[in-house]
């Protein structure tokens, strides 16, 4: 798995970050998720135009959450949520629950803090887990963010983009649970933010080395907050 490479120059290669996915059985996939240094760019002026590097997730998301219609979707988006592949790009609307999970990518605050945020957002019934279910959806928001992200992956289709970044997360969340699932009588295999944290320190990071992209200082910005 490609990962956090500051060795290339811009003259050199374009590439900035690449990271190999898997599919939904683990193996390779058919798609490199490729960030160039243009693509870093557009993320710096993003992040610091809209001030979005200075405001917390809670800040950002809310609104979103707040802002979705009684199906959970966004009929418009306007100014900063126009981003590649998100939005419009999701058949003429966007999921206000995957769209606020991504955007913590664009707030400040450390990956910790950001993943153990969204998990949060994602644990509607407050028990501290989540189910297979939602263990994939978390992290294929973060997943299409990135993918959002890039230049060359918005050259995807919607259902393509969509497919591959279900896939990663399908076989992810397969795993983590294989591994340190808590179960209960009568209910599904679930997972806690500690166990989730232990699996990815137990050799996993090398997977999914491009959760290191949620802090913005990885990607070579200073954050104001």
């Amino acid at each position: 798995v490609a990962g956090l490479d500051d060795s290339a120059t811009a003259e050199e290669d374009p590439t900035r970050f690449a990271f190999s996915f898997l599919d939904s059985t683990g193996e390779a996939a058919d798609f490199v998720l490729r960030l160039t240094v243009a693509d870093v760019s557009a993320l710096a002026a993003l992040a610091g135009r809209t001030g979005l590097e200075s405001l917390s997730p809670k800040a950002v998301c809310g609104p979103i959450l707040r802002g979705a219609q009684a199906d959970g979707k966004l009929e418009t988006l306007g100014g900063v949520l126009q981003l590649r592949g998100v939005g419009p790009g999701f058949g003429g609307c966007a999921d206000a629950l995957e769209l606020a999970i991504g955007m913590t990518l664009l707030c400040a605050g450390d990956k910790s803090a950001k993943l153990n945020f969204a998990w949060q957002v994602m644990d509607e019934d407050e028990d501290g887990l989540l189910d297979r279910t939602e263990l994939l959806f978390f992290l294929r928001a973060i997943i299409r963010m990135l993918m959002a992200l890039s230049f060359e992956a918005s050259a995807l289709g919607p259902n393509d983009a969509r497919r591959v970044a279900t896939d990663m997360a399908s076989w992810l969340s397969s795993t983590v649970l294989e591994r340190f699932s808590e179960e209960a009588a009568g209910l599904p295999k679930r997972v806690s933010f500690e166990g989730f944290a232990e699996w990815y320190q137990q050799g996993f990071h090398k997977v999914v080395p491009w959760l290191e992209l949620l802090d913005l200082k990885k990607w070579g910005l200073s954050q104001s907050a």
